[in-house]
């Protein structure tokens, strides 16, 4: 019975405090609030059956607080063949019924509790959740006008009210409502909006702009009240008497931004375009601007670009000037560095603008990664190298730029450092981690472990990478590759190098694996077609791949061949003393140790 756990342990909880805290899935419904339950003497009942009924009702309760539900509920329903007319017995019995999924009776109940004692609010709002909550809202909002009626100090009441009678579609119901909410708080912009938009589906006008000017009255130092009224003019055509109020704010208040917004869509609308763009222009280079209306005027200005009077060279120059201004705006930079990806501009320029982000906010993940992947392209390693190390501080949660700082390590051929820090990497995998990323990390943290020697754990490495991307050709074409190596499992080897011969048939790399594989398999014909292509695709022969072709020639008779590839791969390799032997003995020679 979890549920009933937590409706006793919050109602104890209230209990000590005084009020309690019950919550349904209700719009705008708060907690019930108000007087708790208690007993009250009936008047019917005799002295002996009250003493009796108190005695049941306390262990009912303490049998709550010690979690024995059924047996406070065997004690409830006893209490109300003493006393059926107890309120509180009708409350308590409400979460168990919940528990049975008793819908009507929950309501049946709470109505009775409410009834049985009517000036005890809390039953009266736990009745208004409960009819909120199966959306009832006829009977909530009868009974929210009652709790009204018991308490006029109220304001969540009031909201309540006003949703209920929009969802009945009652407008007359829902303007009463706000203008009681008015009357007791004062006028509000939302109750002024809402009255306003009750108003205007009506087609009353005039009430429509009483109502600005009553809130414009009440607030007579905040001038943008004066330009919403203005709008309102603008909006039903009265741009003669807009005009009038806008240079009026700008005349007392100069650096108003919203009635300067205002003036712009004023001058826009007359077909003014130049005074409009001067004045955004003007605003945007202000200081006295905050950089939430700065960037807010940028986009207005990005988004009118199109037009013959500007350019992706002015707006970027004036992108420039407003990130300069102080305080730096980060939100101002991504703003220029979405600009520029959008328009496809030089990415030398684009990683700049992110770096100018990182530069005035060093936590921005999404900079430092763009920056990474400009330095990248760059091949500028030195800066990748930074970028990745300052990210894993900056935001040591973030696996990616962990994947990257191990990765530079591995380039640098710092291999315990790169297994390091695949290994913090792979630790941060979670069910959200790109199982592409995923699979990468493990494969490298499998190269690096067979490097070392530990072929078992290598092995288990990259079946892990697998089972994140059974696709991962690069961890299929290494494992398939080392298993050969090891002489082992080579079924499974040639699954997959057949896999990754099928995804890229010209490349050479993988046309060698499964060379290989097949050459380990004994099946000499096919792997000297394959060696072939790989000898065939790759511009620059690889020593390997040479020494590869000259072992499956010679175990198919054609030693000639065989002598002509390996001493090709000799020039290429001279220390290999395997090769050495083959060349000398003319025939095919195991190495010693495996590679």
């Amino acid at each position: 019975m979890a549920s009933i756990n937590r409706f006793f342990s919050s109602f104890l909880i209230a209990t000590a405090l005084g009020t309690t805290a019950f919550s349904v899935h209700a719009q705008q419904a708060k907690t019930p609030t108000g007087q708790m339950p208690t007993m009250k003497h009936s008047g019917t009942l005799s002295d002996n059956d009250e003493q009796r009924y108190r005695m049941f009702y306390m262990e009912a309760m303490a049998q709550m607080v010690k979690e024995n539900y059924a047996a406070a509920y065997d004690l409830l329903n006893h209490c109300l063949t003493i006393k059926p007319d107890a309120a509180e017995l009708y409350f308590f019995l409400v979460p168990y019924l919940s528990e049975l999924k008793e819908d009507s009776l929950i309501i049946k109940n709470t109505a009775k509790a409410a009834r049985l004692q009517p000036d005890n609010a809390y039953y009266t709002e736990q009745l208004g959740l409960n009819y909120l909550s199966t959306n009832k809202w006829k009977e909530a909002a009868e009974v929210y006008e009652k709790l009204w009626s018991m308490n006029k100090t109220r304001e969540d009441v009031l909201d309540i009210l006003t949703h209920l009678y929009e969802q009945l579609d009652n407008p007359e119901r829902q303007f009463d409502a706000l203008q009681r909410k008015e009357t007791l708080e004062g006028p509000t912009m939302e109750t002024t909006l809402g009255k306003m938009f009750i108003l205007n589906k009506q087609g009353k006008k005039k009430e429509e702009l009483k109502e600005l000017d009553k809130l414009a009255a009440h607030f007579p130092y905040d001038l943008n009240y004066k330009v919403m009224k203005g709008n309102w003019l603008m909006q039903h055509n009265q741009s003669k008497k807009a005009l009038d109020i806008y240079k009026d704010v700008i005349r007392i208040e100069p650096d108003n931004v919203m009635a300067r917004v205002a003036l712009v869509d004023y001058y826009k609308q007359q077909g003014e375009t130049d005074k409009a763009d001067a004045m955004i222009v003007e605003m945007i280079l202000s200081p006295k601007t905050g950089n939430d209306e700065r960037y807010d005027l940028l986009n207005k200005y990005i988004e009118e670009e199109d037009s013959a009077r500007t350019s992706p060279r002015q707006t970027l120059d004036l992108l420039d000037k407003a990130i300069q201004i102080p305080p730096r705006s980060e939100k101002i930079a991504e703003l220029k560095a979405a600009y520029m990806l959008y328009n496809g501009m030089d990415s030398v320029d684009i990683t700049e603008a992110f770096a100018t982000v990182l530069d005035i906010n060093p936590e921005n993940s999404m900079a430092r990664l763009q920056c990474i992947k400009g330095a990248a392209d760059a091949e500028d390693y030195e800066r990748l190298f930074k970028l990745a190390k300052d990210g894993t501080i900056y935001d040591p949660d973030a696996i990616v730029f962990h994947y990257f700082l191990a990765g530079e390590y591995y380039r640098r051929g710092l291999k315990d450092e790169a297994f390091t820090t695949f290994t913090q990497a792979q630790q941060l995998i979670n069910d959200a981690t790109d199982t592409q990323l995923a699979s990468d990390i493990y494969a490298n943290i499998g190269y690096l472990l067979y490097d070392k020697k530990q072929k078992k754990e290598s092995f288990d490495a990259f079946d892990k990478s697998l089972k994140f991307n059974e696709d991962n050709i690069e961890c299929l074409n290494n494992y398939a590759y080392y298993l050969t190596l090891e002489n082992e499992n080579l079924d499974k080897a040639e699954v997959m190098g057949r896999k990754i011969v099928e995804a890229e048939p010209d490349n050479a790399n993988f046309l060698d694996t499964y060379a290989w594989i097949l050459f380990r398999l004994k099946r000499y014909e096919e792997a000297k077609t394959y060696i072939d292509k790989a000898l065939d695709a790759e511009t620059e022969r690889s020593a390997t791949i040479l020494e590869h072709a000259g072992d499956i020639h010679s175990l198919l008779g054609e030693t000639d061949r065989a002598l002509t590839y390996w001493k090709e791969a000799y020039d290429k390799n001279g220390n290999n003393e395997t090769l050495a032997r083959k060349i000398k003995e003319k025939r095919f020679v195991e190495p010693k140790t495996k590679p």
